[in-house]
């Protein structure tokens, strides 16, 4: 699957690309596959919104499991 695929959804966003890839690999160990979406261009151009300009997104059938997942990260 790719990320464009319609089903996907965004699951977080972030300031930094750091921490988007920090909770990618959360997801992956617990098997969950995920993307980061503008991860490339904040680097090279940094995103300031106040919503985050990276996205991470994982497919629409993992996105409550997903978030249970991430959630949990804060805990």
């Amino acid at each position: 699957m790719s990320a464009n695929n319609n089903d996907s959804k965004v699951v977080a966003t972030f300031q930094s690309i750091g921490d988007a890839y920090i909770t990618k690999g959360v997801l992956a160990n617990e098997g969950v596959e995920s993307w980061v979406i503008n991860g490339l261009i904040s680097t090279i151009y940094p995103v300031t919104s106040p919503d985050g300009g990276i996205r991470l997104i994982v497919r629409g059938e993992d996105y409550d499991r997903a978030l249970e997942i991430i959630n949990n990260m804060a805990d």
